[in-house]
């Protein structure tokens, strides 16, 4: 849940800069070393989150991960032009709802 509430505060300051200022937040796009490293770490967080949430059969809570999560790669795309969202973590996210023993009308 602290992962969910960094990143949706992280988001929700993005977007209420860009919104102040109209204007991306750096000037610059951020080295693509550093958009690599970075896009890893949050993939491996997130994955791990939604694995566990697997685990426990909480496919609410891997709706919501992924919804945050989404909000956020929006937010840093938006504020500083770089795509920091992996593929994995949908794949993940599909996994780990078919794992769950929720029904097909739940997961709508």
């Amino acid at each position: 849940r602290s992962l969910l509430y960094a990143l949706r505060s992280e988001s929700e300051a993005l977007q209420r800069s860009l919104e102040k200022e109209g204007t991306p937040v750096v000037q610059s796009s951020p080295e693509a070393e550093v958009v690599e490293r970075f896009r890893d770490a949050l993939s491996k967080a997130v994955v791990s989150a939604i694995r566990s949430a697997a685990d426990d059969g909480n496919y609410g809570f891997i709706a919501k991960v992924v919804d945050v999560v989404v909000d956020y790669a929006d937010a840093v795309l938006s504020a500083h032009g770089a795509a920091i969202l992996d593929t994995r973590i949908f794949g993940e996210a599909i996994a780990g709802l078919t794992r769950s023993n929720a029904s097909q009308s739940k997961l709508k």
